[in-house]
């Protein structure tokens, strides 16, 4: 809803950059700011990144990250942290071709419905 949206962006810890085209979204990028409990710096998790299909390989997302990446830097964040699907190679190629090093270990998901 509109008063969700709303309420998420007057947290001060979540970030969402948005690319335009004609006055249309065409793709988002959605990451959150948490302390880090190993440092005096913050961390932040890439919650989410998406690029309509007809907009993508056009360097939008590269850019929606880049752009996150200095706005952190400047929040004193010192670790963006993100997941994807193993066999997401397009998100993966991205996220490498922006400088994230791509961590040995295998994780699964788990949820708690609360």
């Amino acid at each position: 809803t509109t008063e969700h949206i709303t309420n998420a962006l007057q947290d001060d810890r979540t970030y969402l950059y948005v690319a335009k085209a004609d006055q249309q979204i065409v793709a988002y990028c959605l990451v959150y700011k948490f302390p880090s409990i190993y440092s005096t710096h913050n961390m932040a998790y890439l919650y989410d990144i998406e690029v309509l299909k007809e907009f993508r390989q056009k360097g939008i997302g590269k850019e929606l990250i880049l752009k996150i990446k200095e706005q952190l830097t400047k929040d004193n964040v010192n670790e963006l942290w993100l997941g994807t699907a193993t066999d997401n190679l397009s998100g993966q190629a991205l996220f490498s071709k922006t400088g994230a090093e791509k961590s040995s270990e295998t994780f699964n998901d788990y949820t708690y419905e609360l």
